[in-house]
């Protein structure tokens, strides 16, 4: 054979014994962990499961600790309870529970402490007038007290009768006599004041008021305040709450 497929002969049969050493070692090592299983497992404490499998069929038998194997078996054990796995996900959410019944009333809470005063409330309406009373003794006439002073002036009367005519008077003549009104809004507002003014060119020779509405309110002035214009004034003597107006007169010419 040439020199070349010698050594390559020499090679393959060399190369076979290592494989064979290899084989040889993991049967034993195989063997040695069946024996010290063998040795183990039918002498361990009840915390492991223990069982016999059958080397060809590879059947497993469950035995108790301290049973031998049959012939053809090896012993193989499992710890009963493995180490704790990790902590799975959170789970979703479960639906509501149906709602429970109310819970009994609670004891009644302490007396908290005094508001401050509320805002005063808005004044009523007048109550109707009493009836009068019986009239009392005369009592003694006291000291003559100093003048006071003077009142405003009172309404204006109711117009008097008609007087008979008057003799004719010498001629004369008042052209361009004309009357101007002025009046406030119906209201009950108190006091009123309210003026008459007279046109362009012309002067005020005189002047009135009138009162239109209320109970209790009267005329407290009325005065030409300028030589074009007059005025007039009133005011309600008691609480009246209904509408009134005033109105003022010039005379103008």
């Amino acid at each position: 054979m040439p020199g070349g497929k010698k050594g390559e002969v020499v090679h393959r049969r060399r190369s076979r014994f290592p494989a064979l050493v290899a084989a040889v070692a993991v049967v034993a090592i195989v063997l040695g962990s069946l024996a010290m299983t063998t040795a183990i497992a039918h002498k361990g404490g009840k915390d492991r499961i223990h069982a016999c499998i059958d080397k060809k069929t590879r059947a497993v038998r469950i035995v108790a600790p301290n049973k031998k194997c049959k012939r053809g078996e090896f012993a193989k054990h499992w710890a009963v309870k493995g180490p704790a796995g990790a902590t799975g996900a959170a789970g979703l959410d479960g639906a509501d529970g149906a709602k429970g019944p109310p819970g009994p009333t609670g004891a009644t809470g302490s007396t908290g402490p005094t508001g401050s005063t509320g805002a005063m409330g808005p004044m009523g309406a007048t109550g109707p007038t009493g009836s009068t009373g019986a009239m009392g003794a005369t009592g003694a006439t006291g000291a003559v007290g100093p003048a006071g002073p003077v009142g405003p002036t009172g309404p204006m009367g109711p117009a008097g009768a008609q007087g008979p005519t008057g003799s004719t008077g010498p001629a004369g003549s008042i052209l361009g006599v004309n009357i101007v009104t002025n009046s406030t809004a119906s209201n009950s507002t108190s006091p009123k004041s309210v003026t008459a003014t007279c046109g362009a060119g012309d002067v005020v020779l005189g002047g009135g008021a009138r009162m239109s509405g209320g109970t209790f309110v009267a005329v407290t002035a009325t005065y030409p305040d300028t030589t074009t214009s007059f005025t007039a004034t009133a005011v309600a003597i008691a609480p009246d709450l209904a509408n009134w107006d005033l109105s003022a007169y010039a005379i103008c010419a």
